[in-house]
């Protein structure tokens, strides 16, 4: 990732192009959310200001004008500075990669997104309710398993109701997705908000969607590339 930031003579990458004191950036959302960005300004260190509509969240003069008119600033981006929520399908991935869910346990994955997914009352009938479905399943479809890798299917159960309980809230509300996290653009829409490719302002120049603005490219179509072995993935 190219994050910049301050050199000694300027302000480059990510950070330096967005928090440069020598420019500013400012945009109108028209959601709660900040979703929803149909016009970004930039204004350069000559003063001269670029205004970029876009194309597919288009705004009528009335929307812009009752929409929020925001300096873009650190929490744009970073928005999750202290409790990051997870999507249940990314949280799953980093506790079989880290084993405290096993992937020695057939299905695990698509059994455990189920009970993730299931509608709860509270948080006490999630974590009762996760563990009667996967011990269930196990001993109805894998009855071997189940007594066998007892262990295993235990601590796997703990760590699908220590996702469920560290991301969903039913008593607040909160669920999965509920609270965005704009730190890239995996997830959610993140960067590509205003980097799209349809922000174009009126003499057609275009917020960039490229790749390598962000992002050094160290492998694009090479067969056994040697960075690939040099970070012991080969």
């Amino acid at each position: 990732m190219k994050v910049g930031g301050q050199s000694t003579t300027s302000m480059i990458g990510i950070h330096g192009h967005h928090l440069d004191p020598g420019v500013q950036v400012t945009y109108v959302a028209t959601d709660r959310n900040r979703q929803v960005i149909p016009q970004v300004s930039y204004t350069g260190p000559d003063g001269k200001t670029t205004v970029f509509n876009s194309t597919d969240a288009k705004a009528t003069p009335e929307e812009l004008a009752r929409g929020e008119h925001r300096v873009m600033d650190c929490v744009d981006c970073h928005n999750r500075p202290t409790h990051t929520f997870q999507l249940p399908a990314e949280a799953l991935d980093q506790a079989m990669t880290e084993q405290s869910i096993s992937p020695d346990l057939p299905y695990i994955k698509k059994e455990a997104l189920l009970a993730l997914k299931s509608n709860y009352p509270d948080r006490d009938t999630a974590r009762q309710r996760i563990a009667e479905t996967l011990t269930s399943f196990y001993q109805k479809n894998y009855p071997q398993i189940a007594t066998s890798e007892g262990e295993k299917l235990e601590g796997s159960i703990r760590s699908v109701q220590s996702i469920y309980l560290r991301n969903v809230f039913p008593a607040m509300d909160v669920t999965w997705g509920t609270y965005v996290n704009d730190l890239g653009h995996t997830d959610w829409p993140g960067c590509f908000r205003c980097h799209d490719g349809s922000h174009v302002s009126a003499d057609g120049k275009t917020i960039p969607n490229d790749c390598d603005t962000c992002h050094e490219l160290l492998v694009v179509d090479e067969q056994n590339p040697k960075i690939l072995k040099d970070l012991g993935m080969k």
